[in-house]
């Protein structure tokens, strides 16, 4: 029976460093370090410990298992506190009043939510769902009346659909899958397709929504090229005439790239299309100087006729060194 019974103890205490194991493998990722260093210090010692229960009689094991069921209760309760933790996903949406600074909490908000343009008296959310009833990396487009607290979803969207924004009372985004740019008015909820056949990418990583300018839908595709380096095409398409342009214009600014629009007026935009090389004075933490080359942008208008018809017609901007 004895002998039995060390048998049984033996095979208990070897499962259960096998689920110590496990266990501390997932605890990994949602403890402190300090917690996880306590842990890796009583691995060690059970690995000890099982060795002299091996040689010591089953009294001994009885406590060693019993300390083992102590610690991992211990580290249990240690892995849902801080689960609560995490799943307190919750952050305050506020307003600031600007003649007094008082701060008045509107809602609370998920962290996946994202503040995507206002309307009138609304604010528009996006939210990553996560429910088992969504698509995996499906996002819902919701509002939030600021006079009513009201909250209503204007769309649900998967990945594939949700590239665009927010400008006016449209909201206008691109179907990757369809080819399409839609516009979806905020009022009426009316769906409507603003252009088709687009060149598009295959995933939200290789078509991305450059913002409006001058009235245009603006994107870019990211082509990766055979020596991994990066081509881009860059459209805009006319949210009045529907016109798509591809604008080609390139600059050189940390690598080959597209022309950086930074501001608009009614007839021209300010852009990057360049970069300035200078060599700086910088101070050694012994009090020592040395020389460092810095990069700067190259700033410069052009008119949006220009821009459009993509031709480099830019009128300089004296650079910030000068």
């Amino acid at each position: 029976i004895s002998v039995l019974l060390i048998l049984i103890v033996q095979i208990r205490v070897g499962s259960l460093s096998v689920l110590f194991h496990c266990f501390g493998i997932m605890t990994s990722y949602i403890v402190l370090r300090h917690q996880m260093f306590q842990l890796m210090l009583f691995q060690r010692k059970l690995s000890k410990w099982m060795l002299m229960a091996q040689i010591l009689n089953p009294w001994y094991q009885f406590l060693l298992i019993s300390r083992c069921y102590e610690v991992l209760l211990q580290m249990a309760i240690i892995c849902i506190l801080h689960l609560k933790r995490l799943k307190k996903t919750e952050k305050p949406f506020s307003k600031i009043s600007l003649s007094d600074g008082t701060i008045t909490e509107l809602l609370q908000l998920d962290t996946t939510d994202v503040l995507f343009g206002v309307y009138k008296d609304k604010c528009y959310f996006k939210s990553l769902k996560n429910d088992t009833e969504s698509i995996p990396g499906e996002w819902e487009l919701y509002s939030y009346s600021l006079s009513s607290g009201e909250k209503h979803i204007v769309a649900r969207e998967t990945p594939y659909s949700s590239i665009g924004g927010i400008s006016g009372k449209f909201y206008y985004y691109l179907n990757l899958e369809q080819g399409k740019l839609f516009s979806l008015d905020l009022e009426t909820g009316e769906l409507s397709t603003v252009a088709d056949n687009l060149d598009l990418g295959t995933t939200p990583e290789t078509s991305r929504f450059y913002g409006f300018w001058d009235n245009h839908f603006m994107y870019i595709n990211f082509i990766t090229n055979d020596d991994y380096s990066l081509s881009y095409d860059v459209y805009g398409i006319d949210l009045e005439s529907h016109a798509i342009t591809n604008v080609s214009l390139m600059c050189n600014y940390h690598g080959n790239r597209y022309i950086w629009l930074q501001w608009e007026t009614p007839t021209e935009f300010l852009v990057i299309n360049g970069e300035n090389r200078y060599t700086q004075t910088l101070y050694a933490p012994d009090g020592t100087t040395y020389q460092e080359e810095q990069i700067e942008p190259q700033f410069a208008l052009i008119k949006k006729e220009d821009y459009w018809n993509s031709v480099p017609n830019y009128i300089p901007i004296e650079s910030l060194q000068s």
